[in-house]
């Protein structure tokens, strides 16, 4: 698991406030009207005037504004979204956007994806014990881990059980190719892989794991943007061209 080393999701966030978001950009309103709606929906959740605004910013970096580094990323995904303007859909695109934007809910995703491999079950103590090892025992650092994993959960990726604290892997879907190499682009983003990745590593990447990667990687390499090259017999790799 790689790291940016950088702790930039501190605040607590909902899939709804997220989906919103994205409705909001698909709509073409204006943004100071979209603003508004968010903070009335925000204000149903949160208290505070700076909570509020704290939280405003992150939807204004995922999807509310263009993004300097990911714009054209925002773009392809409102496309999909006007395209199905389902929730599922939705939230979909939601995750993908946030882990490109922000690593750190890559990686927690990817401690996710791991300890369900190891034993089927998701614990949040495990996952803050896991992201600390990375960035350290801050509480700035828990706090985001702990963060992190209700909105993963919020968008699908994982189920609660009927013990507080311990979740079960969810599953979410994706409809079509380019869906498909939306998220593999996103991933790839996230990563910071410019130069490739091999494609077992992509279909067992843990951050997919509430995906069929195998589908998902299948789908979105039909996409002209990616490059497939051979390092040996039994090693493709796959490229951003």
């Amino acid at each position: 698991m790689s790291s940016s080393k950088s702790v930039t999701l501190n605040r607590s966030l909902k899939a709804s406030w997220l989906v919103a978001a994205l409705r909001l950009r698909a709509s073409d309103c204006d943004l100071g009207h979209a603003k508004a709606e968010l903070e009335a929906l925000i204000e149903n959740d949160i208290k505070g005037k700076e909570s509020i605004r704290k939280s405003l910013r992150y939807l204004r970096q995922v999807w509310l504004e263009p993004h300097p580094i990911h714009g054209a990323l925002q773009d392809e995904a409102v496309a999909l979204y006007r395209e199905c303007p389902t929730s599922e859909n939705a939230r979909m695109l939601s995750y993908f956007m946030l882990i490109a934007i922000y690593p750190f809910a890559r990686e927690v995703a990817e401690v996710c994806g791991q300890l369900n491999r190891l034993q089927g079950t998701v614990k949040t103590e495990q996952i803050k014990r896991k992201i600390a090892g990375i960035h350290g025992e801050r509480e700035a650092v828990l706090r985001s881990a702990r963060y992190a994993v209700a909105i993963i959960a919020e968008l699908g990726l994982l189920r609660s059980t009927s013990n507080r604290g311990v979740y079960e892997a969810g599953k979410l879907t994706f409809s079509g190719h380019q869906s498909a190499a939306f998220a593999l682009n996103a991933l790839l983003c996230s990563m910071g892989q410019k130069h490739g990745i091999g494609r077992s590593e992509l279909e067992g990447h843990t951050s997919l794991f509430a995906f069929d990667a195998h589908a998902l990687i299948e789908e979105a390499i039909h996409d002209r943007r990616f490059v497939i090259s051979r390092e040996s017999m039994s090693r493709e790799i796959i490229s951003i061209g």
